[in-house]
């Protein structure tokens, strides 16, 4: 029926005059079934009415495609989604990396002050044992001169 209605406004076009006169000629074609061919041959330059730079993930596993070909979409809207299994495993594993890292240097700095008043203990012995040392060499000069002056 198309092919019908096709033929029939080829037919038309072609053998249509416009009449110079009141006169109206009419033409009678008889319509025939048959295959229409056309083509069209351009050119020219094509260019976008407007582009839009996006910043999509450029690896994974496609999860969702909510968007076609062709499909016009609004702003916003989700065009597809990507498996994040990989990245939250990643994300989980970073966050147990930190809380390990955070108790080593909450245990470091307890080890820190230990080790401070541990020197603090240390210098306060040294200080007692240098001055027990410095009265044993006084006593042990004493007794040297007296024992020389009394001889």
């Amino acid at each position: 029926m198309a092919v019908a209605v096709v033929a029939a406004l080829a037919f038309s076009s072609i053998y249509h005059t416009t009449p110079t006169s009141s006169a109206t000629v009419t033409r009678t074609v008889k319509v025939t079934k048959g295959t229409v061919q056309a083509s069209v041959s351009v050119s020219g330059n094509l260019s976008t009415v407007q582009t839009a730079n996006e910043n999509f993930v450029s690896g994974g596993t496609l999860k969702t495609l909510t968007a076609a070909v062709g499909q016009k979409v609004k702003a916003g809207q989700t065009l597809a989604t990507v498996d994040s299994t990989t990245e939250s495993s990643a994300l989980d594993q970073a966050t147990i990396s930190l809380k390990v890292a955070n108790m080593n240097y909450a245990d470091s700095r307890v080890s820190y002050a230990s080790d401070q008043q541990k020197l603090a203990r240390d210098r306060s012995t040294l200080a007692t044992d240098q001055a027990g040392v410095l009265r044993c060499s006084r006593i042990r000069i004493w007794r040297v001169s007296t024992t020389r002056n009394n001889s």
